[in-house]
């Protein structure tokens, strides 16, 4: 029989961290070689992240290149997979280019994919619509390949790659084999669909576009058995959001059992940062838990406040 089982944690915040015109042909693309180099996470970010949170490329990775038109080519990764640095080639010309658009230079965006588009409002400032899947796979120790998304400018055939995203980490630990885990915003927080990323002066501004969804779902496949000691970190690419009201993670594992954590106080996921949440031990999320703190966090330092019982109901700092 399946069992639904209710944990509610209050988890403070933290701090560290249209319309388409006839489009005409594509025009053949010059054979250029880019380099493109990822962010390091302010930390650093993705397409995958080793262990020192370093964002690096995979085998694979396709990359739109713009270059004065509404769609972009498509660049493969075609040395430096598994490095910060790699080598994007040509791999296929756009199958339409669209109207031509008003921008300086040539931009990239990461990933590939036939909804990518540059958005021209007339005023010099790039914009680029992308999609995000609600549903991402779980990948060992960093984001699933193709769910964070990064943009860059250029003018030479060098790419200096920014993060769009951000990411929170959920550390779990236990006897159960989770098989996904859930993300949502209390007042609905748009966290997949359409978005619109602007770069101006070096800025990067993210805005949901009107075909958004307020959750996303890790997909862990046939199951990721919990360590009962040593907590199994799970990555979740996430929009930079500020969840006013909290958050909640839903758990779904092989045995048949459903929970749900609650951070029913304000959190943010910021660009380029990780959010880090608590350890969490699913064997205990049996009955209802109910936690009482306040925490607070700093580049340098993070201070907890027990409750009357002396459980911590939250700590966490930003990558």
């Amino acid at each position: 029989m399946k069992k639904s089982f209710l944990a509610l944690a209050s988890l403070a915040a933290i701090a560290v961290g249209c319309q388409v015109e006839t489009m005409p042909e594509a025009p053949v693309a010059e054979s250029v070689v880019y380099e493109a180099v990822t962010e390091a996470y302010a930390p650093a970010t993705k397409t995958s992240m080793n262990s020192d949170l370093q964002v690096l490329w995979s085998e694979g990775d396709q990359v739109g290149v713009f270059s004065g038109y509404m769609f972009p080519d498509a660049y493969a990764v075609t040395e430096g997979a598994g490095t910060t640095t790699a080598k994007l080639e040509l791999a296929a010309n756009a199958e339409y280019a669209g109207p031509e658009v008003a921008m300086s230079g040539v931009a990239a965006v990461y990933p590939f994919s036939d909804m990518l588009m540059f958005n021209d409002q007339g005023d010099g400032v790039p914009r680029f619509v992308f999609y995000a899947e609600d549903v991402q796979t779980y990948t060992k120790g960093t984001f699933a390949n193709g769910s964070f998304p990064m943009v860059a400018l250029t003018n030479t055939n060098a790419f200096a790659f920014k993060n769009v995203f951000g990411a929170m980490k959920l550390q779990l630990v236990g006897t159960k084999t989770v098989k996904s885990v859930s993300v949502s915003g209390r007042k609905f927080e748009p966290l997949a669909g359409m978005f619109q990323v602007a770069v101006e002066e070096d800025a990067l501004t993210v805005s949901p576009g009107d075909m958004v969804m307020g959750s996303v779902k890790l997909d862990c496949g046939e199951g990721v058995a919990l360590n009962a000691s040593t907590a199994t970190d799970f990555y979740i690419a996430l929009p930079p959001t500020l969840f006013e009201d909290g958050f909640t993670v839903s758990i779904a594992t092989a045995e048949g059992d459903n929970y749900v954590v609650t951070a029913d106080v304000e959190n943010e996921v910021k660009r380029s940062s990780i959010l880090v949440m608590p350890e969490v031990n699913v064997d205990e999320l049996v009955s209802p838990i109910s936690f009482s703190a306040e925490a607070s966090a700093s580049d340098a330092e993070l201070s907890i406040t027990l409750n009357q019982e002396g459980v911590v109901g939250f700590y966490g700092i930003f990558a």
